[in-house]
């Protein structure tokens, strides 16, 4: 209570002279039982009853409001007593708990230290000094209106919980500044359109409710976008409001007020500038030049805000004593990152002109803007550098560029991935920073590793030897690994069951692994069908370009079993049998895939496969014209087992940017193999070849996150056998596939099969742009999907499907879940729709 010691020795000073003016009718005294001696003088002097007040006028009641009416009291008790023959006023108070400790949580605008602050120094509110309610309250508002009269768009909700302990009270601050965001209003624009300004704060409406990066972004945007015209506009951060989910944007644009050239004298040389006229850095700029070829001196203006109207701005053009003389050459020192050539193009200087210090400070900020448009920056301050220096003629621009020097990595919390799998992941140390490629490899590659989430960065110069920076990325390590069960029922085949697990930083090298064990009913007891998966995403050892270049190596074990399949006697032209056989397939793969450049890998594959084919029961009878054939029957025009091998290479393109929901880029494979082995007793031996691609088409609002929210998908498949293949390696299409390649909605799964193969797709997608704790991301679709599987060239046609669905992006916290798709589809053969549930991203 330091403010309170003044006011107690007040108190003591100021019940002297009443104590002599005491009469049988008047108070005598006033006694605080309860609070220390400072707090009980200050409450004394805080009463509107006084030492010698008549007792007509003192209402113990009113006096037990207005103490507990000072905040730091939780109770009181008055009443009028007698002592000594006086009549007294006794207070009996119990004071509130000393503050522990202030705490404020949700402050991005201000930070936290500087609240606490404010409210000590303005209310007195901090560690050691007694609770005081009232002020408590009162900081509330107060707080809200510091918000608004820096610049804050809109009062924020302020709330205040206090809570007692063994060391005192703690009060609890907890700012909200989040707000609906349903459009934004424009007015005071006169060079840039309103619906420029509306979209630069799109975000925000998308995002439907106001975040301050999104806001600061959209202002530092429009201040942008005024610099890049030569103009000075601002957002007024006063007149702006955000109200009834109504954002009002008033912008202000600086305008010329008073110019004064008298420092330099008598001149015959118009100047371009008018009072009351836009300020143009480019028009001023011409200025200083005029003036300065005119005066044969070094020409500079100063610019003033004119205290009345914070638009307007005063000129006074001056003349410097520094050295200067005609530029002959204009010489550009140190550039490395941009040619000279395209910085020649930005600068406002001229052969022949008078050096002028301010106009080749304006070319370098010139430069500087050139360099950060490609990623770049330039620095000011160098040991041993001078960025600007004229020498006999000569204009010297010197160019400081920041080095990378190297890496360091941070862990929040405890970390479990080695560091090199998050630096092998980013551009190589030692040449020129690009922060833009840097900040892009970090969300591209590393923030898509799915094990780490990148959550801070931070550039750091050498302190001797600034050019040469650090960069410091901090991390969040993520649950990666995922249980997947499943149970379903139906009336035909009964329960299935599954159960999956997988994860992709084993070790903390980033290795992924997957097993998945499925149970189906079967009536030749085929029940279960299992595979397992394990994948090095990049063999790190030091041996050629392996630890710069990434090369992955996949090794996969399935055993699969298909039933329900129609069996067709190939040997009668594919005479459907009207019996159903199971097959089996039982095989083991190695994959190599490498890096070429940043959009293009290629990859080279092993599988060898063992399948083998039971013929089912006979199903009901009537099921097929004329009657199901015999158990000899069909036997006979059962597939033999086959044993084979397949060996492929594949070249994969993409540049698409937004990997969970592409809106451009291209994403284009194509790959050929050669497969051998036996069936029964007979030798095979064909090639296969495959190509594909999808493109994408975003349009709609540009979301937070810069994309756009509708988007077109395109996809193309086509493949072929040459040779002869056993049927289990044709191309089977139908259903909603893993692999999008032989995805065709609305018909039974591999339900076409044959050694060619065409299928294309046409999505609608729709970003509902929700992102909570559980749903990350959900999507609407629609789509129309095509595309057969064939042996002959007689037995091709062309199947349509078409329908709708949605995809769910799931997480539960940092544990990964897998995204979810469904989907509801019509077709010829199943004109009342089909259901499709699948896990897995857009193609």
């Amino acid at each position: 209570m330091r403010n309170l010691f003044t006011v107690g020795v007040s108190a003591l000073l100021l019940s002297a002279p009443y104590a002599y003016a005491q009469t049988a009718a008047t108070l005598g005294d006033i006694v605080v039982v309860g609070a220390p001696d400072l707090l009980a003088d200050f409450l004394k002097v805080s009463l509107t009853v006084q030492i010698g007040t008549p007792l007509s006028q003192v209402n113990p009641i009113a006096v037990q409001q207005e103490a507990l009416a000072t905040g730091f009291f939780s109770s009181v008790a008055a009443e009028l007593t007698t002592q000594g023959n006086r009549p007294i006023l006794r207070l009996t108070v119990v004071p509130n708990p000393t503050v522990a400790d202030v705490t404020v949580t949700g402050a991005t605008f201000v930070e936290p230290a500087q609240i606490k602050q404010f409210l000590e120094d303005r209310l007195n509110i901090a560690s050691g000094t007694v609770l005081n309610n009232a002020r408590v309250e009162e900081s509330k508002t107060l707080l809200q209106q510091a918000y608004r009269e820096n610049g804050f768009p809109f009062s924020p909700g302020v709330s205040a919980q206090v809570t007692s302990g063994q060391n005192g009270a703690t009060v609890a601050y907890t700012i909200d500044e989040s707000a609906p965001v349903s459009r934004v209003e424009v007015t005071g624009s006169t060079q840039l359109s309103a619906e420029f300004i509306r979209n630069t704060f799109r975000p925000l409406v998308d995002n439907k409710s106001f975040t301050l990066p999104l806001y600061q972004g959209a202002v530092q945007a429009i201040g942008n976008a005024y610099n890049e015209r030569g103009l000075g506009g601002f957002i007024d951060p006063q007149a702006s409001e955000l109200s009834g989910g109504v954002l009002r944007v008033v912008i202000r644009e600086r305008r010329v007020g008073q110019i004064d050239t008298s420092a330099l004298g008598t001149l015959n040389a118009p100047l371009q500038s008018r009072s009351g006229e836009l300020l143009n850095t480019n028009t001023l700029a011409q200025d200083i030049r005029t003036l300065a070829n005119a005066s044969g001196k070094a020409v500079g203006v100063n610019q003033q805000i004119d205290p009345s109207d914070p638009a307007r701005v005063n000129l006074a053009f001056v003349t410097s004593d520094q050295a200067t003389g005609p530029i002959n050459e204009v010489r550009i020192a140190g550039a490395s990152a941009v040619s000279p050539g395209d910085i020649a193009k930005v600068l406002k200087v001229r052969l022949g002109d008078v050096y002028t210090p301010q106009l080749a400070q304006e070319d370098y900020l010139a430069i500087q803007r050139l360099y950060r448009s490609r990623g770049f920056e330039v620095l000011t301050q160098a040991p041993g550098r001078t960025p600007i220096r004229y020498e006999n003629g000569v204009l010297i621009y010197d160019v400081v560029e920041p080095r990378l020097a190297g890496y360091q990595i941070r862990f929040e919390g405890a970390q479990v991935t080695q560091e090199r799998v998050i630096l092998r992941e980013l551009p190589e140390p030692g040449g020129v920073l690009n922060i833009n490629a840097l900040r892009q490899a970090v969300q591209n590659n590393v923030g898509r590793l799915g094990f780490v989430v990148p959550v801070a960065e931070q550039f750091v110069p050498d302190p001797n030897n600034p050019q040469n920076v650090t960069y410091v990325l901090t991390v969040r390590e993520q649950r990666t690994g995922v249980f997947t069960p499943g149970i379903a029922y139906d009336t035909i085949n009964g329960f299935s069951g599954e159960v999956g697990l997988s994860g992709n930083n084993l070790f903390g090298l980033g290795h992924a692994y997957s097993f998945n064990l499925t149970a189906a009913p079967s009536e030749i007891g085929e029940y279960l069908s299992g595979s397992a998966s394990y994948t090095i995403p990049w063999l790190d050892f030091n041996f050629l370009d392996f630890r710069r270049n990434r090369t992955s190596l996949t090794f996969g074990l399935y055993s699969n079993a298909n039933s329900n399949n129609a069996l067709l006697d190939t040997s009668a032209g594919n005479v459907n049998t009207g019996r159903q056989y199971t097959e089996r397939a039982s095989g083991f793969s190695v994959a190599a895939n490498r890096r070429i450049t940043s959009n293009i890998t290629a990859g080279t594959s092993v599988s060898t496969q063992y399948s083998y084919f039971r013929l089912e029961p006979v199903p009901a009878a009537g099921s097929e014209p004329g009657g199901p054939a015999s158990d000899a029957a069909a036997a006979a025009a059962l597939p033999p087992s086959s044993l084979t091998t397949l060996l492929s290479s594949n070249v994969n393109f993409d540049n698409v940017r937004y990997q969970d929901f592409p809106t451009s880029g291209v994403r284009a494979s194509g790959s050929a193999g050669y497969g051998f082995g036996y069936q029964g007793g007979t030798g095979l031996s064909w090639t296969q070849y495959e190509v594909g691609a999808r493109t994408y088409l975003g349009f709609g609002q540009t979301l937070g996150d810069g994309n756009r929210q509708q988007a077109l998908a395109f996809r193309v498949n086509a493949g072929t056998i040459v040779g002869t293949a056993p049927q289990s390696r044709f191309f089977g299409v139908g259903g909603s596939e893993q692999s999008e390649r032989f995805t065709l909605r609305g018909y039974d799964a591999q339900s076409m099969a044959g050694k060619n193969f065409v299928t294309s797709s046409v999505e609608y997608r729709y970003n509902f742009n929700v992102n909570t704790s559980i749903a990350q991301g959900i999507f609407g679709v629609a789509f129309v999907d095509v595309g057969d599987a064939w042996t002959s060239g007689q037995d091709f046609n062309l199947n349509v499907g078409y329908g709708v669905g949605v995809q769910l992006n799931l997480g539960l916290g940092n544990f990964l879940l897998p995204s979810l798709r469904f989907d509801y589809a019509f077709s010829p053969v199943n004109p009342g729709g089909k259901f499709y549930f699948r896990l897995g991203n857009f193609f």
